[in-house]
Parts: C-alpha cells; structure tokens; sequence
C-alpha cells in the first residue's frame, strides 16, 4: 500500500501491562507473552511496527522483570523504550507520553500512536492504513475501527470455530474497536475520561453497561440525548446477536457516525472521529481462552493477509 507524504512521523505506544484489570488467559498473567505461530503476541506487535517507515521510536510499558528479555530479544531497528508499568492503562499511557516529550517542551500538536500488545494478526499494511487515513481528517484523536465485513472472515465456518465479536452498529456500517489510536494528548481537554471508558470496556458485564449510562446521563447538556444513542446501540447488538433483524435495523438508523463522533468530541473536549481500516487483523486481540484456542487452531488461515482494496 502507498502511504501519502503527509504522514507525519509519530512515537508508538504499546500497552502491555494493566495490574488493575489484567485477566489471565491460557494461565498467562499476561498476555503479551503468550505466542502464535513461533512469535509472542508482543513480538508480533513490535516487528510490525518496527515495518513502519513512519513510526519513529517504540515505548513498551509493562512489568519489566517479565518482558525486558521478549523486547531485548526482537531484532528492531527502531529505538524501543521499557517502561515498568503503574495501576492502570490510562496510567500506563501517561506514564510513556510525559517520558516522550521530557525536554521537548509542550507541544499540543504531539502524536502518539497507542496500541496493545494482545494483537496476533497486526500487520505493517494495517498501521500504514490507518496513518494514511487518520492524516486525511482534522482529527486530534483518530479512533480506530474496522467494518464487519472484514472480519467475516474470522467466524465460525464449516464445522470450524470461530471468533464471536461485538459491534458498534450505526447507520452506515456495523464497526468494530481495533485497537489502534493516534492522539494528540494534550488536545483532549477531559483525556482522564478515557480510563472511566476502558474500565467499562466489557460490555457484556450488565454492571458495566449501567456505569456507563449512568456516565454518559451526567454529561451536561449532551446526557439525554447520550443515553439514547448508547441504548440503541445496545438493542441493535442484542438484534444482531441473536438473529432478529427487524430490530437490529431499526436501533441502526437512529445512530449516525456523525452524532456518535459529535458526541465523542463534547465528552472528550476535543476533536474525536472514527477511522475505518479495511483488513480487520488488529481488531482481533486475545480476550479469554476460548479465542486463544480457536486462534491457535486456525492460525494457518488467519495469519494469511487478505487482499487489498483493488488487488486480485
């Protein structure tokens, strides 16, 4: 894929430890360390950056002690920073921006690209993707996502398993998180916000999903209007879930991309937009056991990338 020239260089973050809300899988602490196809999964993350003509250096931050021989032992030409970890992932975060920017001085303009370490299916041409896009909008926080349509792929076929993933269903395209974000920092008026949003990532848990209407209701000024959006959301996920698509078309349409964005921007205090990229790999990340063991029995198929846009 061609990247365009107005790509910046930026400084990568890699989230790779979170001692506040780290789940064990495969009876690994931490799962950056669990491997794939001859690789860990942190491995995969850093080689594929390490691809990137534009990434210009590379902050892991994680429990040191666990992970300082994996990132000695990846062969990168880029400079890559580890950093021991502190409670949480926004903690995580800060931690490796203020170590970034020490003697640089303020640059409100600063970009950092923040990712996990949990993606077995990264690859150089997705990041190149999305850098290009994120770089065609007027964007302090590009929030990466990728179409259903391109991680069909992934779902149980033929008799095989498969991989079940939630969405955000809107209007124009059911998307799906996939772990890439490019931020500029100290753009985001309310940034701590964002770790109240990860600590509410698991949507299925009903406790989560009334932390975060109760969240988004306080919002002043947006909160009603907030609250209605997630709840359709919400009930086009069950439709599409559980088959029944009259509703799941319905609570669609009430969601527009643009509003979620507008929304995103108020709470946030900043320009926050979704970035759609087309081959799906960095949306899969290793949640639990059961996606562990499908990704371990289909690796073969998965790892192959699938084409680009226009390619035969």
């Amino acid at each position: 894929m061609e990247v365009s020239a107005v790509v910046s260089p930026v400084d990568a973050i890699v989230l790779a430890g979170d001692r506040g809300a780290a789940r064990a899988v495969a009876g690994v602490t931490n799962k950056a360390l669990l491997a794939l196809g001859g690789h860990s999964l942190l491995q995969r993350v850093l080689l594929a950056l390490g691809q990137v003509a534009h990434i210009r250096s590379i902050t892991v931050v994680g429990p040191e002690a666990q992970l300082a021989d994996t990132v000695a032992n990846t062969p990168l030409a880029t400079p890559v920073l580890l950093l021991e970890q502190e409670d949480t992932a926004y903690q995580n975060f800060w931690k490796a921006f203020t170590r970034l920017t020490q003697g640089s001085g303020e640059n409100p303009d600063r970009q950092v690209l923040v990712l996990g370490a949990d993606m077995p299916l990264i690859s150089r041409a997705e990041i190149d993707e999305f850098l290009a896009r994120c770089a065609e909008r007027p964007l302090d926080y590009c929030v990466g996502m990728s179409a259903e349509q391109a991680l069909q792929r992934f779902y149980p076929r033929d008799g095989r398993p498969g991989i079940h993933m939630r969405y955000l269903h809107l209007a124009e395209a059911s998307l799906r998180l996939n772990n890439l974000h490019l931020v500029r920092p100290l753009r985001v008026e309310n940034r701590a916000y964002i770790e109240d949003i990860y600590g509410f990532r698991y949507q299925r848990d009903f406790r989560n999903m009334l932390r975060t209407a109760r969240d988004l209701l306080s919002q002043q000024g947006i909160g009603w209007r907030a609250l209605y959006l997630y709840l359709m959301l919400q009930l086009a996920e069950v439709g599409h879930q559980l088959g029944w698509k009259a509703l799941w078309r319905f609570a669609r349409r009430k969601v527009r991309q643009e509003e979620v964005e507008g929304i995103a921007s108020a709470v946030l205090r900043t320009r926050a937009g979704i970035v759609e990229t087309t081959l799906g790999g960095c949306a899969i990340d290793v949640d639990n056991d059961r996606d562990y063991a499908v990704l371990q029995e289909r690796w073969e198929e998965f790892s192959r990338p699938p084409p680009l846009p226009g390619e035969n």
